[in-house]
């Protein structure tokens, strides 16, 4: 059955990133996988099968589900350069037929919410994702042309998560014009806010302190809050968990800030520090000291100060 086959495909791609991180951290070159890039391409590109399914076939094990594959010592630098390693090779490998079901599924009528539909699109977008994933200049164009000629926000916005980790021209310039034609839509000007802080490229750090000070950022308004400081602690693993430390220092203090007037929603951001005893040591001790700075906030809040200890345990 073929949700079998997808359990099946996810248990694959997982081993071959926990082999890929392994060497990584050996100071290896990660390398890619070919072979199982073919495998999958024997499912994304029948189409007899489901779009939605195929769809679904081209999506990378969470950051979550390789925290509980290895269980301990956690790198997310070298688990986010081992997903890029293997998404670049599997697009190398598949990109012919990935071009052709991308041009199959072009909608060419009004806009449908039915499932077909919506396989379909899921299906354009994922092709989108992976193509850009060989980091060649024709897929950044074609990410270009995709949100130019987007007809609904959910192709404009696949095309801005396709080249959201990449240094690029075409990146600055689809971001650009988004932010440009929806910054006084407040709902939608989100989706911009927490595409910038899920960036994972190293400038992710300089753009959330950037968004911090834009003019549609209002630290008190809780979706705001969930936009930027959320989706980069919760949905940014690489640069959140930066070696450095300064994604959890950046974190700490604007809990600090939030807790004065808000002390749930600081709360609730404070569990973006729940891992860290699975991180590698580094990490633990950076994560860690952040931990008891803000449990040594003199005017911290019940709500705060209760999940910080528990944490810290």
């Amino acid at each position: 059955n073929l949700f079998n086959r997808w359990q099946a495909a996810q248990t694959l791609l997982t081993n071959s990133l926990l082999h890929m991180i392994e060497r990584i951290r050996d100071g290896k070159a990660p390398g890619g996988n070919a072979r199982l890039a073919r495998l999958i391409g024997k499912t994304v590109l029948n189409e007899e099968i489901d779009p939605a399914y195929r769809a679904a076939f081209l999506s990378l094990p969470t950051e979550a589900d390789l925290v509980r594959a290895l269980g301990s010592n956690i790198d997310p630098t070298a688990n986010g350069r081992a997903k890029k390693a293997l998404a670049k090779s599997i697009g190398k490998t598949l990109r012919d037929g990935l071009i052709e079901v991308y041009e199959t599924h072009q909608g060419r009528g009004a806009y449908s919410p039915d499932a077909l539909s919506e396989g379909k699109r899921s299906l354009r977008a994922s092709c989108l994702m992976f193509l850009t994933a060989t980091e060649m200049a024709e897929e950044y164009e074609r990410a270009n042309i995709h949100y130019n000629t987007a007809r609904n926000m959910t192709a404009a916005v696949a095309a801005l998560q396709s080249l959201n980790g990449h240094r690029s021209a075409e990146r600055d310039i689809v971001f650009q014009d988004f932010h440009d034609k929806w910054l006084d839509d407040h709902l939608v000007i989100d989706k911009w806010f927490g595409l910038q802080a899920m960036c994972p490229l190293p400038s992710a750090l300089k753009t959330v302190r950037s968004l911090l000070r834009h003019e549609k950022f209002n630290i008190e308004n809780p979706n705001k809050v969930r936009a930027v400081l959320a989706a980069f602690a919760g949905a940014n693993p690489t640069q959140f968990n930066r070696p450095d430390g300064k994604g959890y220092e950046l974190m700490a203090k604007q809990i600090l800030r939030i807790d004065r007037f808000n002390p749930q929603i600081a709360a609730r951001l404070i569990g973006a520090f729940r891992s860290w005893q699975k991180l590698e040591p580094t990490r633990q001790d950076l994560m860690k000291e952040q931990l008891k700075a803000i449990s040594l906030e003199s005017k911290l809040s019940k709500d705060s100060y209760e999940i910080v200890q528990k944490i810290l345990g």
